[in-house]
Parts: structure tokens; C-alpha cells; sequence
């Protein structure tokens, strides 16, 4: 993690701060340790502890007595409670904006934030872009304390917005922000705030239906999931010493290309905290890995060659299902099992030992 430079220090770590935990990087639930962040960024405790503070009253980082802060968590209530807060301030911004500022202006910058939008290639960027388009209300509304309000909740706003970009199970919707620049365009308040309160909805349903799936899987098998999230490569080292230092047993890493490509740093801080790492296919067991269940590549491709000559006879591929590989090999590195002190489960003695011995 990089060394924050020695100037306006309680805005930078708040910024820092506030950006991991917006993106997961701080998982939902976790310990803020400050000693750790010390180290991390350099800095002392005091402009920490202030950072804190502002995240405290922001919403994002919870304080109790004995247990110190922890990042917020989420359940039905509180994204029902957020949700409905944002879309009050955001109809409000619309009925002003639309009394008081230049429509044309409105619709230029919404245009230029839909193409941001549509561009974007990461649930980072995608946020960003959203936050800006619904932005422009606030901007045009005439009403600096209303503008301070939706500051005031933003961050949680943009955390639900973060975790419906990245659980988000399709392709981008832009049908929404369509009709809000047409509604602004012709001047329809109503065609404005219905377009709102349906994107509001739509993101508020898949939020809750994961968080659900989430809770359930976890429950049922007696579990806790640390969930950290990484835009880019150069943030995996960090999210995977994050995740070790919050005590975790193991390290699942799916086929995220960001991690793939920097697995060995993965592997290096599982090492260092004595946990393995579980891959998800043979060549990251041979590279240090544990175990996986491997994905079998040439099942894929022909299995996937088989949905392109549907398409090529006709079918719609937009009506198509979603298909799932079934063929999977477990696959293990005796060397590995062998350092951590660990033997082979009685159930996978069949597995194939992938190590270089």
C-alpha cells in the first residue's frame, strides 16, 4: 500500500478510508484497526482518528464500547432505510432543479455522464458515472443544504450502488437514465422521478436477494465470508494482507483475471499467515494453491462452441440461458499440504496430486 504524503493528512486518509470501504476493499462488518493503518499509510494515529470521526458520522464505520470501530453492516432494513432517504432527496432535487436551473445545460451534462456511463469498465467507474448523472440535480437545485444532505448519506449510497454493480447477474441498464435525460428534456418532472424510483428499485431487489444468498450459505455451513473487493492489480497484494490479518482460515480466489495475473502476491500473504489458498483451476495449484476443483477448458470450449452454432442457426442470443460448466476435476499440490501440516481429506484420495515432486 502506498505511503500517503505528509499534507491535509485527515483528508487523505478519510478519502483513502472512505474509497476502501465504498469498494470492499474494508469489508462489511470488519475491524478498523488503527495501529495497522498506521503502519499501512505512514501516518500517525491522530489524523486516523479523525478520519474515523468523519466516517462515523457519515454512516460507514460503527463505534461500540469494548469492541472499538468496525466498518457498517447491512441487512433488509438498513439498504430499505438508505434506499428510501436517497430517492426522498433525489425527487426533491429533481422538482427544484427543474423549477430553477437550464434545462438544456441539465441534458448536456446528463448526456456526457450516460456516455461516462456506458464506457465504463469497471463497477468503480460505473458508480462514479451514476453518482455524477444524479449529481446534476443537486447541482442545478438551487439549495446548498439540500446539496449538504445528500452528502451527508452519500457514502452509503454509493456502497449499495457498488455492491448491485458487482453482483449485478446482467449488462448494464441504461433504460433508466434514458428517461431521465428525455424527462429533462421535455420538462416531465414525473417521468424524472419514476425513472429514479425504478432504478432505486431494481438495485434495492438484487441487493437484498444476494445479501440473503450470502447469509444463508454462510449459516448453513457455519462459516463467515470476508468479502474484499479489488478494481485493479496493484490493490491485490493489500486486499489479500487484509484478509489475513482479519483472521481468516483460507483464501478462495475465483477467476478474477486482477488476481489470477497476481496470485503469487496472494499466495505470499497466505504463506506468511500460515492459511492456504484455494484456486479455481489446475494451473493455480501447480502454482502454489491448495486445491481446486479445475475447471475443465476443453469441456468450456466445446460446450461454448455448441451455444455459438445456435446462434448461428438462428436462435436469439439475448433470450439464451446463462450455461454452467459441470465438468471439474479436484486437483491438490501435496507440497503445499505438506507445509501447512495438513493431510488429504479421506473424500478426495482420488484427487489428482498436480506438484512438481
Amino acid at each position: 500500500m502506498a505511503k500517503l504524503q505528509k499534507e491535509s493528512l485527515v483528508d487523505q486518509v478519510y478519502q483513502h478510508l472512505r474509497e476502501d470501504i465504498i469498494t470492499l476493499r474494508l469489508p462489511l462488518g470488519s475491524h478498523v484497526n488503527v495501529n495497522s493503518l498506521q503502519s499501512q499509510l505512514g501516518v500517525s494515529c491522530t489524523p486516523i482518528r479523525e478520519a474515523v470521526n468523519r466516517l462515523q458520522q457519515e454512516g460507514l464505520i460503527l463505534y461500540e464500547n469494548n469492541i472499538g470501530a468496525t466498518v457498517l453492516t447491512l441487512d433488509a432494513h438498513d439498504v430499505q432505510e438508505i434506499q428510501e432517504l436517497a430517492l426522498t432527496l433525489q425527487k426533491e432535487a429533481v422538482k427544484l432543479s427543474m423549477e430553477r436551473g437550464d434545462r438544456d445545460v441539465m441534458a448536456r451534462e446528463i448526456e456526457h455522464q450516460l456516455q461516462l456511463y456506458r464506457r465504463a469498465n469497471s463497477p468503480r467507474e460505473e458508480v462514479q458515472a451514476v453518482r455524477e448523472l444524479i449529481g446534476v440535480f443537486y447541482h442545478h437545485c438551487g439549495n446548498g443544504r439540500l446539496d449538504r444532505s445528500m452528502i451527508a448519506i452519500q457514502g452509503q449510497q454509493l456502497l449499495l450502488r457498488y455492491l448491485y454493480c458487482s453482483w449485478r447477474e446482467h449488462k448494464k441498464e441504461e433504460a433508466d437514465f434514458l428517461q431521465i435525460l428525455q424527462g429533462v428534456r421535455e420538462g416531465n418532472t414525473e417521468c424524472i422521478c419514476a425513472a429514479l424510483e425504478h432504478n432505486a428499485q431494481q438495485a434495492q431487489g438484487e441487493i437484498l436477494s444476494h445479501l440473503e444468498e450470502l447469509q444463508g450459505i454462510a449459516a448453513d455451513n457455519g462459516f463467515e465470508v470476508i468479502a474484499v473487493g479489488v478494481t485493479n492489480s496493484s490493490e491485490v497484494a493489500s486486499a489479500a494482507a487484509s484478509v489475513v490479518a482479519q483472521g481468516a482460515d483460507c483464501i478462495n480466489n475465483f477467476t478474477d483475471n486482477n488476481v489470477v495475473d497476481n496470485l503469487s502476491a496472494v499466495i505470499k500473504a497466505a504463506n506468511d499467515g500460515g492459511i492456504p489458498v484455494f484456486g479455481s483451476e489446475i494451473e493455480q495449484v501447480k502454482n502454489g494453491c491448495l486445491a481446486a476443483e479445475s475447471i475443465d477448458y476443453v469441456a468450456l470450449g466445446e460446450q461454448t462452441g455448441r451455444m455459438a452454432a445456435r446462434i448461428l442457426s438462428g436462435e436469439d442470443a439475448s433470450t439464451m440461458p446463462v450455461e454452467e460448466v459441470e465438468d471439474a476435476t479436484p486437483v491438490y499440490n501435496s507440497e503445499v499440504l505438506e507445509a501447512l501440516g495438513l493431510t488429504l481429506p479421506a473424500d478426495y484420495q482420488d484427487a489428482q496430486d498436480v506438484s512438481a515432486a
